[in-house]
């Protein structure tokens, strides 16, 4: 099992727990998480993610306890198995297209010998020497989507990829998504209020309550 969880909880308020379901992803498997805002979806990703550590409950990633890794050995596990795609572009505005992946790499340990293949198969090649503020919101998303996947990962981690785009858009990022994490037999992880995209990913998993 590539991505397995465990009896998680969290709180944002001390002493209001609450308890987020279980997550079991192969290599390759495709999953959509739909929740409301305030439902916990984030708050999932985040903790799968290695970003917000849970009060109760563990995450294993190819067998590896997430939290029982701390500090830069967390990081540098991160940085070399999860790819994480933001809502907004995370992405350095001082630097180039190339200088955003590379960074990536550079904290990933990794050699970077994909980096011309995805700004390519993402249509950007021509703007790897542009820093990032001269781009479009759809390129500089592009962009966001080949930093997260500079460094091969094994799981690939979406937030709300489709909330600002109309239909032909959100459609076209979900199948870039979905076309990356075959081509690098990644596992797949996408949450969303959208309900568009539950047309394009069938396995589902919804989050309700609120925090």
């Amino acid at each position: 099992m590539l991505v397995e969880t465990n009896q998680l909880s969290f709180s944002y308020v001390e002493g209001k727990p609450f308890q987020l379901p279980e997550v079991q992803l192969r290599e390759r498997e495709q999953l959509l998480i739909l929740g409301q805002s305030g439902s916990g979806k984030t708050t999932l990703l985040h903790i799968i993610g290695g970003l917000l550590a849970p009060k109760a409950g563990s995450v294993h990633i190819s067998g590896q306890s997430l939290y029982a890794l701390k500090g830069a050995a967390l990081d540098k596990f991160r940085g070399q198995h999860i790819g994480i795609i933001f809502q907004k572009p995370h992405i350095l505005a001082p630097l180039t297209v190339m200088e955003n992946l590379q960074m990536a790499n550079f904290f990933g340990k990794r050699d970077g010998k994909r980096n011309e293949t995805l700004l390519k198969d993402l249509d950007i090649w021509h703007k790897r020497d542009q820093k990032v503020t001269t781009l479009s919101e759809g390129e500089a998303q592009r962009v966001s989507i080949a930093r997260a996947l500079a460094n091969s990962p094994q799981l690939i981690l979406a937030d709300e990829p489709t909330a600002s785009l109309d239909d032909a858009n959100a459609a076209r990022v979900i199948a870039l998504l979905q076309e990356q994490a075959e081509k690098h037999h990644a596992a797949l992880i996408v949450v969303t209020h959208d309900q568009r995209v539950k047309q394009h990913i069938s396995t589902q998993l919804e989050v309700g309550g609120t925090r």
